[in-house]
């Protein structure tokens, strides 16, 4: 079984010290100097895992309390540690595309794509909106509401199809290491 921290081009191995506490995602092998990367799949399960984590956390003790400074600094730092203690435990290294793509669901084709840039902006915008919810009139917040839900269900059918659709990131491969483009 291939050490799923071997350089993938020279087959030395990663060095694990150096992928905890490097920052950034660009890494470069300490033996022939390729640049290193997360694989798709890894860092989609990673993405997956962390934020299911970090939506429990914030209905477990209420999104007013981790939004008070103290409590969000402890929970960043919270993120931070995890995120690279996840990357170890799920991460696999592949060589570094030379053209990078800003495509944030590169598993899904269109309308489920869609779906998910809508739920994401959605929940962004309602989330930022909630700052300014105490000035709401009672339609307003009606809106508010509207929006919010509206967004959290093109959110789950989106993030539901790129988790277990077609190219679902938590489907199995048959010997593939990457979903199809």
């Amino acid at each position: 079984m291939k050490n799923r921290f071997n350089c993938p081009s020279c087959g030395k191995p990663y060095p694990m010290s150096r992928l905890v506490r490097e920052s950034g995602w660009r890494m470069r092998c300490p033996s022939c100097d390729v640049r290193l990367c997360f694989s798709t799949r890894s860092a989609q399960l990673l993405g997956g895992i962390a934020g299911l984590t970090f939506g429990v956390l914030i209905v477990v003790f209420g999104p007013q309390r981790i939004m008070s400074w103290p409590t969000f600094a402890w929970f960043m730092l919270f993120a931070l540690v995890y995120g690279r203690i996840l990357s170890v435990f799920v991460g696999s290294l592949d060589i570094a595309p030379q053209k990078w793509s800003f495509d944030p669901f590169p598993n899904q084709r269109g309308v489920f794509k869609v779906l998910s840039i809508v739920g994401v902006l959605g929940m962004t915008i309602g989330g930022l909106a909630g700052f300014f919810s105490r000035h709401f009139s009672l339609w307003a917040h009606g809106v508010h509401i509207g929006v919010i839900l509206f967004s959290l269900v093109c959110a789950v059918i989106g993030m539901s199809n790129s988790m277990f659709g077609k190219h679902g990131y938590l489907k199995p491969t048959e010997g593939k290491s990457e979903p199809p483009p």
